[in-house]
């Protein structure tokens, strides 16, 4: 209904749809493509701030959501 396309696969309980492009659930987290582009951008806002340091903006909840 929103115009993308998507692939069905049939299985015994009933119908999968995943996206064809992007996540296969097609949701945004934090509205970015993917966790990892998420925590890319933060590594890469952190560099640019810190003029690289070489501090890490990632923390244990960070590589939680990755892992």
């Amino acid at each position: 209904r929103d115009g993308t396309e998507k692939i069905q696969i049939r299985i015994d309980m009933g119908v999968l749809q995943l996206e064809v492009e992007g996540r296969p659930d097609g949701e945004r987290p934090r509205d970015h493509p993917s966790l990892l582009s998420y925590y890319q951008a933060q590594v890469q806002e952190s560099t640019n701030a810190t003029e690289k340091s070489g501090a890490n903006p990632l923390d244990e909840e960070a590589y939680e959501d990755l892992f």
